[in-house]
């Protein structure tokens, strides 16, 4: 099946991998700031492509004003990103204003193309709350629900603690008292062959958690890994290696 697959993403491709100097029938790219800019989604018009990206950086260049980029490259970037492309907004009551950007986009200015052009654009909302801005709403049917795997996720329990931390002090100790209180959560359920995930919204917080975490967990061989948005492409794929041993 994947080489099938492979196959078919191959020949939609007008330039062969010796040209694009990959051999993946598939790019996959990361856009957002923060981070060294990578161009290489934009050298080719056909290959087809996977990008996941912060608003601003898709946004920014559909309005020709693309961060970083000349006058000249603004317009290719625009044009890449305008034409054949399925849009697939995840938590999309979050960026509502992005989302009416690319509804305008549709209703006022695709209609001027007159190339002759397939007008391959969606977009798609994902969201578990919706507003009445979706005339197409799509969910989980019966079929999904009696899905061996899915049932699984679906019935899975998820119990939920609320816990107060009570923090006093300058803002460095407040955070540092409540990624201790974290810490200390999550090393009473650590056990062999159980993966725990703590998910926070500041780089510092998981910063001060893994600091927390290190050595107790370490000392009973487990393994701590720091993730962050903002790390670059190499300290991530070093934090996502295996083990050794």
């Amino acid at each position: 099946m994947l080489a099938e697959v492979s196959r078919r993403l191959s020949l939609l491709a007008a330039e062969g991998p010796e040209q694009l100097g990959d051999s993946s029938p598939l790019g996959v790219h990361l856009l957002r700031g923060g981070m060294p800019r990578d161009n290489d989604w934009a050298r080719s018009p056909t290959r087809p492509l996977i990008a996941v990206s912060t608003v601003d950086q898709v946004g920014s260049r559909l309005l020709f004003r693309g961060y970083g980029l000349s006058e000249q490259m603004a317009a290719v970037h625009a044009g890449l990103l305008a034409n054949d492309m399925l849009f697939l907004l995840d938590e999309v009551h979050l960026a509502r204003p992005f989302r009416d950007l690319l509804c305008q986009l549709e209703r006022r200015y695709r209609a001027f193309a007159n190339a002759g052009l397939a007008d391959r654009w969606q977009v798609v909302q994902m969201s578990a709350t919706a507003d009445s801005a979706v005339s197409e709403p799509f969910g989980l049917d019966v079929d999904d629900g009696s899905h061996p795997r899915l049932r699984l996720r679906l019935e899975a329990h998820k119990p939920t603690v609320l816990q107060t931390v009570k923090v006093s002090g300058s803002e460095e100790k407040r955070k540092r008292a409540l990624a201790a209180a974290i810490a200390q959560e999550a090393e009473a359920q650590v056990a062999p062959g159980r993966a725990i995930g703590i998910v926070v919204n500041r780089v510092q917080a998981a910063q001060f958690i893994f600091e927390a975490l290190k050595k107790p967990v370490e000392a009973s061989n487990g393994t701590v890994r720091l993730v962050t948005g903002r790390m670059r492409p190499l300290d991530r794929q070093e934090a996502r290696a295996p083990s050794p041993g």
